[in-house]
C-alpha cells in the first residue's frame, strides 16, 4: 500500500477514534476501514455498517444535500444531481425539482436583481 493511504488510513482511523463510539474495539478491520473511510456520514450520525456500497457512495457524493436535510437515497441519480447543480437555489427554499433547467436559470438570474425572489 503507498505511504500516502496508509497515512490517510491511520488519520481516518485517529478521527474515528475521537468520535467515541461505543463498541468500536470490538469492530473487525473491515468494519473499521468502512467507517473511517466514510467518515463525513459517521460523523452525521448515520450508521454507515447498515448501508450497502452503492448507498453510502450515494450518501457521500450528496453529503451537501444531506446535511440539508434531503433523503437523497430517495431520489435517482438524475434527481440528485439536479438538485446539486443548483444548491443555490435549494438552499434558498426553491422546489429545484418542479422546475425546468432553464426555469431554474431564470430564478437565478432573476436573483441578482431580486435577491429575496
Amino acid at each position: 500500500m503507498p505511504a500516502f493511504f496508509s497515512e490517510k488510513l491511520k488519520q481516518d482511523k485517529n478521527a474515528l477514534s475521537e468520535l467515541e463510539i461505543s463498541g468500536i474495539r470490538d469492530f473487525n478491520e473491515r468494519e473499521r476501514i468502512r467507517l473511517s473511510s466514510n467518515l463525513p456520514l459517521v460523523e452525521l450520525g448515520i450508521d454507515v455498517l447498515e448501508l450497502d456500497e452503492e448507498e453510502a457512495r450515494q450518501l457521500m457524493d450528496n453529503l451537501e444535500l444531506i446535511q440539508l436535510g434531503i433523503d437523497v437515497l430517495e431520489l435517482n441519480k438524475s434527481e440528485a444531481k439536479k438538485l446539486r447543480d443548483n444548491i443555490d437555489l435549494v438552499k434558498k427554499g426553491i422546489e429545484v425539482l418542479d422546475y425546468t433547467q432553464d426555469e431554474l436559470d431564470n430564478l437565478r438570474s432573476r436573483s441578482a436583481f431580486y435577491p429575496t425572489f
